[in-house]
């Protein structure tokens, strides 16, 4: 979310709700279904798969393409992001290895940094 928008996943696609006019635009139409979509920076970054982590700016245009900044990652449950980069959750190898869960799972932070401060 940013000042001016929403963003999500509807289906295929990564959206953007305007909030005043409540127009709603088609940022990018994906292949597999999108979720998690997290804005941060100058970016958006979604989940696509469970297994691939991608980034759009938020200032393409709507023939951009997404870029991929992370794949293999194995049963994320959530992502976020600020303008120093992204994070994600996920359980730890042992407790996805299809093993019976514990009653108090293990996860793993990863994280990966971003240029923005760059910018």
């Amino acid at each position: 979310m940013t000042a001016d928008r929403l963003y999500l996943a509807a289906d295929v696609r990564v959206v953007a709700l305007d909030r005043k006019s409540n127009a709603l635009t088609v940022l990018v139409k994906r292949k597999r279904y999108p979720r998690d979509v997290v804005a941060a920076g100058n970016n958006l970054y979604w989940l696509e798969g469970g297994t691939e982590l991608y980034r759009l700016r938020l200032d393409a245009t709507p023939a951009a393409t997404a870029e991929l900044v992370a794949h293999r990652l194995t049963d994320v449950v959530a992502v976020a992001a600020d303008e120093m980069g992204v994070y994600w959750i996920a359980r730890a190898a042992e407790a996805s290895a299809g093993a019976p869960a514990a009653k108090d799972e293990t996860y793993a932070i990863s994280a990966l940094a971003t240029s923005e401060r760059a910018q």
